[in-house]
């Protein structure tokens, strides 16, 4: 085996110390007089990237401020801020990047393969934007309706780019994708100002049915925020071997239907345990 040393390759000539501190200056000296023109630029940014943010939040709380006012329906209030908030804090990023000198063919081809890239990446956010334009487009509910869809029940408390906001009834807050809300069953209780009130009361076969209709009647009449037109409906509607069912419907206002319900149920309760109707 050989054991002579294989010879390192050297540089016929190497840079001495002071062709090094001379290059090093020399470099030093352009980095400082590229800081020097490009300093005014910088400070142009960031004054403008400042001022920018500043306004956008003027600019926003004003617009909160005449949406509160205006007649838009206030569920396309928070909708509106989002889309608007963003298309600000674009203008102002796309300016102060103007202002570093970036060219702008450059720019929009980066944030057009940018959005392309984000696009393909974000297909369920787009098109929960895409659906709340439709919900609010086609206005299936609006802020402060009880609505339920598929079985979520809640009060509607924002509708956003991004989701509806729901308030349950027992206080728990529910997000729902505006995605799924665009393709699912909405039943809205309170979008009628008026809403009809359907019990279906089993007695006894051996009951005095009659007696208990008018007791039903009684109670319906005496409620004041049971309309009398139109007219409630109290009548026998099923009979098998050991029941009788009673069926009793009446109109209310939305905002008095579970008041009224449960006040009825338990004036009737009392009456039939009071006649012996079991």
């Amino acid at each position: 085996m050989n054991d002579e040393l294989i010879p390192i390759p050297v540089p016929e000539e190497m840079m001495t110390f002071d062709e090094i501190q001379t290059a090093g200056s020399a470099l030093i000296n352009r980095l400082y007089l590229y800081f020097i023109a490009f300093t005014p630029s910088l400070v142009v940014a960031l004054i403008l990237l400042v001022a920018g943010i500043v306004l956008n939040r003027l600019i926003i709380m004003i617009l909160g401020r005449g949406l509160k006012k205006s007649p838009i329906d206030r569920s396309a209030h928070a909708f509106m801020v989002s889309v608007v908030r963003t298309l600000l804090y674009l203008i102002v990023f796309v300016t102060v990047l103007a202002v570093l000198g970036i060219p702008m063919t450059s720019l929009i081809a980066v944030i057009g393969s940018a959005g392309l890239a984000i696009g393909l990446s974000m297909q369920s956010s787009l098109s929960n934007v895409a659906a709340g334009i439709i919900l609010l487009a086609g206005k299936p509910f609006k802020v402060g309706d009880f609505i339920d869809v598929n079985g979520v029940s809640g009060t509607v408390d924002e509708i956003s780019v991004i989701s509806i906001k729901l308030i349950s009834p027992d206080n728990k807050v529910v997000y729902l994708p505006n995605n799924a809300v665009s393709s699912a069953t909405i039943t809205n209780f309170t979008e009628q100002p008026t809403r009809r009130i359907e019990l279906i009361l089993k007695i006894s076969s051996g009951s005095d049915y009659k007696k208990a209709i008018k007791i039903i009647e009684n109670a319906v009449s005496k409620h004041e925020k049971i309309f009398a037109e139109p007219a409630p409906f109290i009548k026998l509607s099923n009979i098998t071997m050991r029941t009788a069912e009673i069926t009793a419907r009446f109109w209310v206002e939305s905002e008095n239907f579970t008041d009224v319900r449960h006040d009825i149920i338990s004036l009737i309760k009392d009456s039939f345990d009071k006649e012996g109707i079991v």
